[in-house]
């Protein structure tokens, strides 16, 4: 199991890490995923990269596809 980077969303800044903590929120509701957020290091050491684990289903596509849908029903 490989975690899904989400490069655009990068710890060492505040609003990074609270989109980090809404996209694990929105992988979890329904209780379909255990999804899990870790960070790491990234590539270019310039900071800390989210990665989303539990969500094997999901592509980069498909996460932003259901994060979108989610947004239009709220």
């Amino acid at each position: 199991m490989k975690p899904l980077e989400l490069t655009g969303l990068q710890g060492n800044h505040p609003l990074g890490f609270l989109a980090a903590c809404g996209v694990l929120r929105c992988c979890s509701v329904g209780g379909r995923r255990e999804a899990k957020l870790a960070w790491k290091q990234a590539n270019d050491g310039s900071g800390w990269i989210a990665g989303a684990w539990g969500i094997d289903d999901l592509t980069l596509d498909g996460l932003i596809e259901m994060l979108i849908r989610r947004a239009a029903k709220q």
